[in-house]
């Protein structure tokens, strides 16, 4: 605040200067900077709008395709939304799969048509450009498929009364439960 006589008068002016740093909070909000004196008790004011210009912020769901708890069956059409909150809103988008930038003609969504269990555990990221910057955010996706043998058990043979080994390499989302068969008895042995 700096008070300054001016030459003419006994009459003052006055100067205030308020120095904030803005953050995204503050855009679209208003200052008043009111004054009064003596004189006269009644406040002038007037208000100021601030805009702040800020780099996007991203955010990225599944809004189609993915059942309860969030797991995507195989076969699905997943589709994921990108939300982006940026000033100025003149925005860009890209989509990347594993770091792999799609080829489309994509913005706020993206479908990925009959999902297969290749998709399992992908990341899925959004990125968002404005002329203040860039933005991105990323989705990982559950992909639910059938159990699949990760490679064929094979037969062995064995020497009477010694430790057999016998393996079962099974792959699938949620995990598989395994059991072994004793197909004579047609018992459950493990």
């Amino acid at each position: 605040y700096v008070k300054e006589p001016l030459t003419d008068t006994g009459r003052y002016t006055a100067k205030s200067i308020l120095k904030l740093t803005p953050k995204k909070e503050h855009h679209n909000t208003s200052f008043t900077c009111q004054a009064q004196n003596t004189a006269d008790r009644t406040y002038r004011s007037v208000k100021l709008k601030l805009e702040v210009k800020y780099a996007p912020k991203v955010s990225v769901s599944v809004i189609g395709g993915a059942l309860a708890g969030g797991r995507i069956p195989e076969g699905a059409e997943v589709r994921l939304s990108c939300h982006a909150d940026s000033n100025p809103n003149d925005v860009s988008y890209k989509w990347y799969i594993n770091d792999e930038l799609v080829v489309g003609d994509y913005t706020t969504e993206m479908i990925i048509h009959n999902v297969s269990k290749k998709f399992h555990d992908a990341v899925v990221k959004c990125e968002v450009h404005n002329a203040v910057g860039k933005s991105e955010e990323s989705e990982i996706l559950d992909i639910s498929y059938g159990p699949t043998f990760r490679s064929r058990p094979k037969s062995v043979e064995a020497d009477q009364d010694r430790p057999v080994t016998l393996s079962c390499d099974v792959d699938g989302n949620p995990q598989p439960e395994v059991i072994w068969i004793h197909e004579e008895s047609n018992r459950v042995v493990s």
